[in-house]
C-alpha cells in the first residue's frame, strides 16, 4: 500500500485484515507517523518510500490511496513494477491521463480498477438488477446528491487544487459514477454550476444538469456547506427507487435500504447488510484470478474520468458541455 491515508487506516487495511483472499504485506510512508501507524496496524513491512515498496518481489498488488493529482504517476509507476492496481477514487482527473494509466496497465499485464467501493454492497447490486429486469418501467429521470460539512480549520488535501481538490473530485465523482454504473447511458449534455471557496480557489457546492441518452434527465448535488447526506433516486413510467444510504451504507454498520414507490404511491422497503470495502476486495482478488485486463472494466474507467472532466470544464466556465 502507497500512503496512509485515513480511508486506508481505518476502512481498508480492516477489510483486507478480514478478507481470505489477501493479507498486508507492506506498507509505505513518507513520515514517521505513518510508518508507526502501519505497524499498529499489522503491517509486516514498512517503507519510507513508495519506490522501495514497488521493487519488494513478493507484493503483487497495490492499494493506492494518495491525493488525486498523484494517482497517475504513482498508477504508471506501479505497472511498469507489475503491481496489480487498485486506486482511489478518482482514478484520473482528464480522460487523456486514464488513457495513459489504461494503456500502461494493459501494456505491463496488470489489473486495474477504482475503488469506488459503495458499488459492491448488495443493495447496489439489487438495483442494478431490478433495473435491467424493468421493475420501475423505462427510465425517465435520475437524481444523486453527496453532501458533508467540511473542517476548513484543520489541513485538509481536499482544500488543496494542486492536489486535485474540491467536492466534485471528492464527492460529487461518487453521483457521476453512480449515473454511469446504474444507468450505463452516455450524457450528451452537461451543465455545473458551483460555488467556489475564495481563499482556497477550490469548488465546495455545485449543482449538475444533464441530458442524457433517450431523452433521460439527471440531477446531481454535492457540497461541503451541509450536514452529511448520500442519496440516489431513480425514477421510472411505473414507479421509483430510493436509496438513502447510497454511497456510504458503511456509516449505518454496513445497512442499505431500498424503497420502493409504485405508480400508486404505495412504499415498499427492503433492507441489505454487507461491508463495502470487504466487498470491493473480494470481487477485487477475483477479478485478479479471472478477468483479462483489455476488458470493459479498462473501459469504463476512461469514461468515468471523461465525464468528471467535462463535469469540471462546465463547472470553471459555468456554461453547457456537449459530449
Amino acid at each position: 500500500m502507497l500512503g496512509m491515508a485515513r480511508i486506508a487506516r481505518e476502512k481498508f487495511i480492516p477489510a483486507l485484515h478480514v478478507t481470505e483472499d489477501g493479507e498486508l504485506l507492506a506498507v509505505a510512508s513518507s513520515s514517521q507517523q505513518g510508518q508507526a501507524q502501519a505497524r499498529q496496524l499489522g503491517s509486516k513491512r514498512v517503507y519510507s518510500s513508495y519506490e522501495e515498496l514497488l521493487q519488494d518481489p513478493e507484493i503483487d498488488a497495490v492499494y493506492i490511496p494518495l491525493p488525486n493529482a498523484l494517482h497517475k504517476e504513482w498508477v504508471i509507476r506501479a505497472a511498469a513494477a507489475k503491481k496489480h492496481i487498485l486506486c482511489e477514487k478518482p482514478l484520473a482527473l482528464t480522460a487523456a491521463d486514464a488513457e495513459e494509466m489504461v494503456s500502461v496497465c494493459k501494456r505491463n499485464g496488470v489489473f486495474l480498477a477504482e475503488a469506488f467501493m459503495y458499488r459492491y454492497h448488495p443493495q447496489l447490486q439489487r438495483v442494478k438488477m431490478l433495473l435491467a429486469q424493468g421493475v420501475i418501467g423505462e427510465v425517465k429521470y435520475f437524481r444523486a446528491g453527496f453532501s458533508y460539512l467540511m473542517n476548513w480549520e484543520k489541513k485538509n488535501i481536499r482544500l488543496d487544487p494542486q492536489l486535485g481538490g474540491g467536492c466534485l473530485f471528492d464527492i460529487g465523482c461518487y453521483c457521476l459514477d453512480a449515473l454511469n454504473f446504474l444507468l450505463g447511458m452516455k450524457p450528451e449534455v452537461i451543465y455545473a454550476t458551483g460555488v467556489f471557496h475564495p481563499e482556497y480557489k477550490i469548488d465546495i457546492a455545485a449543482a449538475v444538469n444533464l441530458k442524457l441518452e433517450k431523452g433521460i434527465l439527471a440531477q446531481l448535488q454535492f457540497s461541503f456547506q451541509q450536514p452529511f447526506s448520500d442519496y440516489c433516486e431513480i425514477f421510472g413510467e411505473r414507479g421509483t427507487i430510493t436509496l438513502p444510504r447510497a454511497f456510504r451504507p458503511d456509516k449505518a454498520g454496513g445497512q442499505g435500504i431500498i424503497l420502493f414507490t409504485d405508480a400508486g404511491g404505495k412504499q415498499q422497503e427492503e433492507v441489505y447488510q454487507g461491508d463495502p470495502y470487504l466487498l470491493q476486495l473480494q470481487v477485487y482478488h477475483a477479478n485478479l484470478r479471472t478477468e483479462d485486463n483489455d476488458g470493459a472494466e479498462m473501459s469504463r474507467l476512461i469514461e468515468q474520468a471523461r465525464l468528471l472532466e467535462a463535469c469540471f470544464a462546465s463547472l470553471q466556465q459555468e456554461q453547457v458541455v456537449h459530449l
